[in-house]
């Protein structure tokens, strides 16, 4: 075999090389918080802020109330542009919370007991990273 056609083989081997499509599957990520007290009342159960878009769902909030008053949340986000917030009542034990959102790049997610009191508070949704076809891998300053 040539020099010539040696050269040519490797050139066709990286070029099919250079054309796969690699398919990366990123999990979604919990994230969770714990807070404890005697009697937790008005404050802030989690803060996060994304550090990419993405999108929540899936939260979860695991109470031990104190006393027989009803125990109520506000789940709120804050970006430049604005923000939404959604009030739901807990009952003691695990309570599931119906999430299903966008959040865009430096978007804030306060969850905070806005009614009642109590003594423990789990608290947990998952966060799936928004990646563009085409992102991994690559050198960019462009990430939401």
């Amino acid at each position: 075999m040539g020099i010539v056609k040696k050269s040519r083989n490797v050139g066709l081997r990286k070029q099919r090389a250079e054309n796969k499509t690699i398919r990366v599957v990123i999990p979604p990520s919990p994230i969770s918080q714990h807070f404890q007290g005697p009697g937790v009342a008005g404050d802030i159960l989690l803060r996060y802020m994304f550090p990419v878009r993405g999108k929540v769902y899936n939260g979860t909030i695991d109470i031990v109330k104190e006393g027989n008053d009803a125990v109520s949340i506000q789940v709120r986000s804050a970006t430049m542009e604005g923000g939404a917030h959604s009030d739901f009542i807990l009952h003691d034990g695990l309570n599931t919370i119906p999430l299903e959102y966008t959040v865009v790049l430096g978007e804030k997610v306060i969850v905070e007991l806005k009614k009642g009191s109590v003594k423990e508070a789990w608290v947990s949704f998952l966060f799936e990273v928004g990646v563009r076809r085409g992102m991994i891998g690559k050198e960019s300053d462009e990430r939401s």
